[in-house]
């Protein structure tokens, strides 16, 4: 088959357990709000993760990733492509990713947590779903104790507009909001050179107006 031309490797994605498994490794333990189980999620998440799953029942859709280094050239019929920089492409048909069913019980797990991490939601496509879930995380968000740091992962959301509707509903709760440069500039509206120190503290400045998070 086409696929076996390739080396592989099956993994774990999403920030939330990427996370995880980097944490196990420094001797701290996480709880894991999964939208989707299967036998590789139980294989390669740390085995004393205490999580919740809001799936009812095992389903596997596989996000495939290709990823190329500056200068890889594809050359085929009319297509005639070379990178000019490394990058990656995914492909997925994530439903479980899409509708981003939410189980409450996770709140009984966040009641000694001492940071919480909010992510995924970049994939869905209905605002109604979207407010909904929203409004599910700010009951959970009451079960963390007092003091906890609630740590918000921007994204390159399907919907843009998402993105604001989020910020609108969890502002007031998030501790750190974090972005990479490229949506800092589409925050921003305009490119910023990373590299240069006045055009970045200019750009915070501008997104801290719009979202006045405590750090970003």
């Amino acid at each position: 088959p086409f696929a076996q031309r390739f080396a592989k490797k099956i993994t774990l994605g999403g920030t939330s357990v990427r996370a995880a498994i980097a944490m196990r490794t420094l001797g701290y333990t996480s709880a894991l709000h999964l939208v989707t189980v299967n036998e590789h999620v139980r294989r390669l998440i740390p085995p004393d993760s205490p999580y919740v799953c809001s799936s009812a029942a095992d389903t596997l859709y596989p996000h495939l990733i290709v990823q190329f280094d500056k200068g890889a050239h594809v050359r085929a019929g009319d297509i005639d492509i070379t990178a000019r920089r490394a990058n990656r492409i995914i492909y997925h048909n994530d439903t479980d990713n899409i509708t981003m069913r939410l189980n409450e019980e996770f709140a009984r797990l966040i009641t000694q947590a001492q940071a919480l991490l909010i992510s995924g939601f970049n994939a869905m496509q209905r605002e109604d779903l979207l407010l909904d879930r929203l409004a599910a995380v700010r009951r959970m968000l009451a079960a963390l104790p007092a003091g906890a740091c609630v740590f918000f992962e921007d994204a390159a959301f399907y919907n843009p507009r998402f993105s604001t509707l989020i910020q609108q509903a969890l502002a007031d709760t998030i501790t750190v909001y974090s972005l990479n440069e490229d949506e800092l500039q589409a925050h921003a509206g305009r490119p910023v050179d990373v590299l240069d120190a006045a055009q970045v503290e200019a750009a915070l400045a501008s997104l801290h107006r719009l979202i006045p998070a405590p750090i970003l």
